[in-house]
């Protein structure tokens, strides 16, 4: 038994490192004095009485008396599981009102930064499901350095982005990859056009109804997340311009 990950896993579950010993100790011994079991888990007595009242108000211990003496004994591990049940379900029930906070007033005037790939992996997957079909969706990049973060996540990106038929638009530096992306646009429901000469961009920048994102594409990886309508209404305004100006060809 790797009793250092299972104490780890029941912390993960929500109890304390001393609930967890206590609690682990307990279900080794079976039926115990509180002196045996604090003894095992290396708990002193005194905590131990505190510990196990909080292991009985979460149904996970009991006390047995068995002549003169108290024993406790360990609840079936399943209810931890309910446990977990209990506090899911009782989210759930509060889920609604975060919800309304986190989409207030302030939403429309924030500033966010994210750092590493997995912060920014989350980015993409959250405008893909704000977008909506028809709504525009502004990109400025550069194609080779973009998928060569992750050619695997970005190639199913992009076909993700398809499906949904936003209107995009894609300015992407003039290269050798821009143009074989260019030839198969419409098969991912997109517009590109090419802006020749070396533009060195270093980030991609994408515009959507509501928000401006400006993902670095150096390392360390960072992205900054602006939500203001102004700001976001300048940058659509800049985008179409570049646009008309750049050839279709």
């Amino acid at each position: 038994m790797n009793k250092d990950r299972i104490i780890k896993n029941l912390q993960e579950f929500g109890l304390s490192d001393k609930e967890s010993r206590f609690y682990l100790a307990n279900l080794s011994l079976g039926p115990s004095s509180i002196q045996t079991i604090s003894r095992l888990a290396g708990i002193n007595r005194a905590s131990a009485y505190h510990t196990t009242s909080l292991l009985r108000g979460k149904n996970l211990l009991m006390m047995e008396t068995r002549g003169l003496k108290q024993l406790y004994v360990a609840e079936d591990p399943k209810r931890i599981s309910e446990l977990l049940n209990e506090k899911q379900m009782a989210f759930k029930e509060t889920l609604p009102e975060l919800a309304k906070l986190f989409q207030g007033e302030n939403r429309d005037n924030t500033v966010k930064q994210y750092d590493g790939w997995r912060a920014i992996q989350r980015i993409y997957e959250t405008i893909l499901e704000e977008v909506s079909i028809h709504e525009d969706y502004f990109v400025i990049s550069d194609d080779e350095r973009w998928f060569s973060i992750d050619e695997k996540y970005f190639q199913k990106f992009t076909e993700k982005r398809g499906k949904k038929n936003m209107n995009t638009y894609l300015i992407l530096e003039d290269s050798a990859r821009a143009r074989e992306h260019k030839k198969f646009a419409q098969n991912f429901h997109e517009n590109i056009r090419l802006c020749a000469g070396e533009m060195g961009l270093k980030t991609n920048i994408i515009i959507t109804p509501k928000k401006a994102v400006f993902h670095s594409m150096e390392e360390p990886m960072k992205a900054l997340v602006i939500e203001n309508p102004f700001v976001v209404a300048a940058l659509q305004s800049v985008f179409r311009v570049l646009w008309r100006l750049l050839s279709d060809a």
